[in-house]
């Protein structure tokens, strides 16, 4: 890399995971750490083919997405899962990226949305008075998912 290197402290992270092998409070030459050597194309395919990288930037994407929508006044239009989608999908196009490789890594969210999906069960029955007066707007939103959904 043409820079001077030199020992650096670690303070307030851990990077051992990466495979640095340097822990919190050690001295350590970042600049002969393998990964740290790597030319920003090689960090690049190295992190893509990292599960991590793709659960990073889901919920990166989904908190950026959301904090349009808080600004824009959650604006249907500005639906933070959509947005999210929308982008996650645009860069996964980009970096060719398979789904299988994306979904290796964003399977945590899978896992964690079957206990969401049930935890959502004790506020509508909480509030089923409400919801069964609005049971009708409700289930012509479904029914119109439905048909442009199989229509796309």
């Amino acid at each position: 890399m043409g820079t001077r290197c030199r020992a650096h402290f670690v303070r307030d992270y851990h990077i051992d995971a990466h495979g640095l092998g340097i822990h919190p409070g050690q001295k350590a030459d970042l600049c002969t750490a393998s990964v740290m050597n790597r030319s920003p194309i090689e960090l690049w395919v190295y992190l893509s083919a990292s599960p991590l990288l793709w659960l990073t930037l889901t919920l990166f994407t989904w908190i950026l997405a959301s904090e349009l929508s808080k600004r824009l006044g959650r604006h249907p239009l500005v639906n933070p899962v959509l947005i999210s989608i929308l982008a996650l999908s645009v860069m996964m196009i980009a970096a060719e990226v398979p789904y299988e490789r994306y979904f290796a890594g964003a399977q945590f969210i899978h896992f964690l949305l079957g206990p969401a999906t049930v935890a959502i069960a004790v506020p509508l029955y909480r509030k089923w008075n409400e919801v069964r007066a609005l049971l009708l707007p409700i289930s012509a939103t479904l029914n119109l998912k439905h048909y442009f959904q199989i229509s796309i």
